[in-house]
Formats: structure tokens, C-alpha cells, sequence
């Protein structure tokens, strides 16, 4: 977790019990959790429903390094981002979108998420950033998850202008 991310613990316990407090002050629960050698998967809902699956990595003094999402989780995402260091997806695997706004709008462009269902880009361009999801099946299906607003509306334009050169050429 971003503010814990420094403070090592004791054991992996120590860590997971953190972990589970500070998603206890946001009404999340953990429903499960898989023990890994320097990880642990949890599956993490609210008391009525379970959302989806995180995977919390930890070095050799028991500190939180990275947390990577394992499953989509919309309605969560900026609480996940303010408590946990989200793990990206490497550089070398972006793909035609995120191609597309590095090198014609020189975007700084991460994947956040991506599944069957949907890629979670970041995208950063001087002081702005957006969280977008894109839905893999559907056209024009840009949509907020966070961020500046304004920049939010200028990259849904870039989207859309990058969809219709896709069907352009096929």
C-alpha cells in the first residue's frame, strides 16, 4: 500500500493483517486468501458481494511492493489506486491504442487491467492524467474511471477518431 509501502513487518501476517484493516476502513472485506512464496492472492468484496481478485507482492522484510489486479474491478478502482502501488503491465506489451496516442499525441500510455472483457489504460500528458476503460467488443466504449475531466473529453475524441481509422482500414 502506497502509504505503507516503506513500514516492513514482521511476517506475511503482520502485512496481510495491515492490509485488511486498511480495507476494513473502506467497507471492504477479504474473502479469501492464497498464500505464494513473496505474495498473496485475496479476494476482496463488500459485505454483500465479492468484486474481484488482487495480488499483493512483498520483498524478503515483509514490505508491500506491488499490487496487481488480477480481475476488472470498475466501481473500486480509485479506492484501489490511493491504497495499494498498482503493479502496470510492462511496456513492450502495449497495444494498437496505446501505439497510437505515444506516438501521434506523445501520450505517456500504461496498461493498467486487461482481460477478455476490457483494457484499464493510464494516461499521462504533462500535469494530467486519466484512467480510461475500454470495452474489447464494443465500439466507441471509452469510458471515465478517473482523472482530469477535461483531458478525459480530449482523449475520448482521440478514441473515437482512432476507432473509425481502425474500420477504415479493414
Amino acid at each position: 500500500m502506497k502509504n505503507i509501502a516503506p513500514k516492513a513487518f514482521q511476517c506475511p501476517n503482520d502485512l496481510f493483517h495491515e492490509i485488511e484493516k486498511r480495507l476494513h476502513t473502506h467497507e471492504l472485506v477479504i474473502y479469501s486468501r492464497k498464500d505464494h512464496p513473496y505474495h498473496f492472492i485475496l479476494e476482496v468484496g463488500t459485505k454483500e458481494r465479492k468484486i474481484g481478485r488482487i495480488k499483493c507482492h512483498y520483498n524478503k522484510f515483509f514490505r508491500c511492493t506491488s499490487v496487481e489486479m488480477i480481475d476488472a474491478m470498475d466501481d473500486i478502482y480509485p479506492l484501489l489506486v490511493q491504497l495499494f502501488p498498482i503493479k502496470k503491465i510492462k511496456d513492450n506489451q502495449v497495444d494498437e491504442l496505446a501505439r497510437y496516442l505515444i506516438i501521434n499525441y506523445h501520450f505517456e500510455v500504461h496498461i493498467i487491467h486487461r482481460d477478455r472483457v476490457r483494457t484499464c489504460y493510464e494516461i499521462r500528458f504533462r500535469d494530467q492524467f486519466i484512467w480510461v476503460n475500454i470495452e474489447n467488443k464494443h465500439e466507441n466504449s471509452c469510458t471515465y474511471v478517473q482523472g482530469d475531466l477535461d483531458f478525459f473529453d480530449e482523449v475520448y475524441h482521440i478514441y473515437i477518431d482512432f476507432e473509425r481509422i481502425i474500420r477504415q482500414t479493414q
